[in-house]
């Protein structure tokens, strides 16, 4: 029971990596127990831990066998929440027509109105829609979340209008959305977003308040491993680096990422970023006195471009 209720607090404290982690290992110490009801509850935490963290195929595999359990050991409450993960899923995997039958198992379950149903009606309008229909569908049900106190979903479905409105609602939306203290998931990809759309304009400044939840973004992206949002910060941050010709920011940037995606097998990422530092600012990294992390910093740069010297791809001509 202790153990179950960890992992239970660890999802919900929004630490998928080691919710992930812990309920993997009493997942198996149970899995042939006759403790059903501490299996199921496992069963379901590690499921929804996997869909978080982006291991979609093996979530979708670990929900089907907790909602193949016997009936009774889950109220259709969560049920339908193991099914409403399952179908941002498929919606994620542009399976369509698997989504819609999931959302339609989902409003079976769930009453009119409730999160779950709104859930529901979010998938299928997702997956069936478009353009003007699509968009006022949307702000109905933002509606009804609203009224459900439903903050997450909430926030999931206007994050969808902001990417189908013109870029001044979308600037008050991903506001509002950074604004949540309590929906850590949807706040990072608010900012991350909201920066990128900014960076990627001239007329348009981020905030100091905006680069330190950037920041803090990218931190708990780096400790959960979360490989596509991370990459996405981490650019988000460089260019804002570039923008304000922070070159020492930047080889500490690097060095942080770099740990990063070479622990995760991403090489070839590294390597552009070390070769836009290399090729970009190698006359003013040279310059830098070797004092405090600015040190440790060019150290590893220089411990880089002497093993990507070794490795010798024909991209890199470095000097």
């Amino acid at each position: 029971m202790l153990a179950t209720n960890f992992c239970h607090h660890l999802f919900t404290v929004n630490d998928y990596k080691n919710a992930e982690i812990c309920s993997e290992e009493i997942y198996h110490l149970l899995k042939f127990t006759e403790l059903q009801q501490y299996q199921a509850t496992i069963t379901k935490i590690l499921g929804e831990s996997l869909r978080m963290n982006n291991e979609h195929d093996r979530s979708l595999e670990i929900l089907n066998e907790a909602l193949a359990m016997d009936k009774k050991i889950f109220s259709k409450f969560e049920r339908a929440s193991m099914l409403s993960d399952i179908g941002y899923i498929y919606q994620s995997q542009e399976k369509k027509e698997k989504a819609i039958e999931t959302a339609k198992m989902i409003e079976q379950l769930s009453a009119p109105n409730s999160t779950n149903w709104i859930v529901a009606k979010y998938i299928i309008a997702e997956c069936s829609l478009e353009g003007g229909a699509l968009i006022n569908k949307l702000k109905s049900l933002e509606k009804l979340a609203q009224k459900a106190n439903a903050k997450t979903l909430c926030n999931n479905i206007s994050l969808s209008l902001c990417y189908i409105l013109g870029e001044s609602e979308q600037l008050k939306r991903f506001d509002s959305v950074t604004k949540q203290s309590t929906d850590t998931y949807n706040v990072i990809r608010a900012i991350i977003s909201k920066s990128l759309m900014i960076l990627d304009r001239d007329d348009l400044e981020m905030s100091e308040d905006d680069i330190r939840l950037l920041y803090k973004a990218y931190s708990y992206l780096y400790g959960q491993s979360m490989v596509d949002l991370f990459d996405m910060c981490h650019k988000a941050l460089w260019m804002i680096c570039v923008r304000k010709l922070l070159v020492s920011d930047l080889l500490n940037l690097f060095r942080h990422s770099s740990f990063f995606w070479r622990i995760l097998d991403q090489d070839k990422v590294e390597e552009e970023y070390f070769l836009q530092l290399h090729n970009d600012y190698n006359l003013t990294i040279d310059t830098f006195d070797n004092k405090g992390i600015v040190e440790m910093n060019l150290e590893y740069f220089n411990r880089r471009k002497l093993e990507l010297k070794k490795i010798g791809p024909a991209q890199l001509q470095l000097s």
